[in-house]
C-alpha cells in the first residue's frame, strides 16, 4: 500500500476547527480529487501489453477515505517483481507524480476555507 500524508500545522489546525463542516467536506472533495490525480498518474506509468492491467486501474471512494487500485492477478507481479521479471511500480510511480498537484490542491482548498 502506498500512502500519502498531508500535514497540517499550528494556527492552522486551530482555525480549521472553527469551519468544521466546511472542512469535511472539503476533505471529502480533495481525497477524491486526489485519488482521481493518483488513478490517473498510475495510469500513464503502467506497463502495457494488452492494456488490461491498466484499464483495471480503479478509484473506491468511501466516507473520508479513498483507495485506489488495480484488480487484475498478476498486478503485484508487475509492480513487486519476481524472479523472472524486474519491478515496476507503477503505483508507486503514479502516486509519487501526482502528489506535488495534491499538495497544491490541498494547500488551496485550505486558504479558500480560511478566506
Amino acid at each position: 500500500m502506498i500512502g500519502l500524508e498531508i500535514e497540517i500545522k499550528g494556527d492552522i489546525r486551530k482555525q480549521l476547527g472553527l469551519y468544521r463542516g466546511k472542512f469535511k467536506a472539503m476533505l471529502q472533495r480533495e481525497l477524491a480529487r486526489a485519488a482521481y490525480m493518483v488513478e490517473g498518474e498510475s495510469k500513464k506509468k503502467t506497463p502495457v501489453d494488452t492494456g488490461r492491467l491498466r484499464s483495471s486501474i480503479r478509484t473506491h471512494i468511501g466516507a473520508l477515505e479513498v483507495y485506489v487500485a488495480p484488480n487484475t492477478n498478476y498486478a503485484i507481479y508487475v509492480h513487486e517483481g519476481t524472479q523472472f521479471m524486474n519491478k515496476r511500480p507503477f503505483m508507486k510511480w503514479g502516486a509519487e507524480a501526482a502528489l506535488p498537484k495534491i499538495q497544491r490542491s490541498f494547500n488551496q482548498a485550505i486558504k479558500d476555507i480560511l478566506r
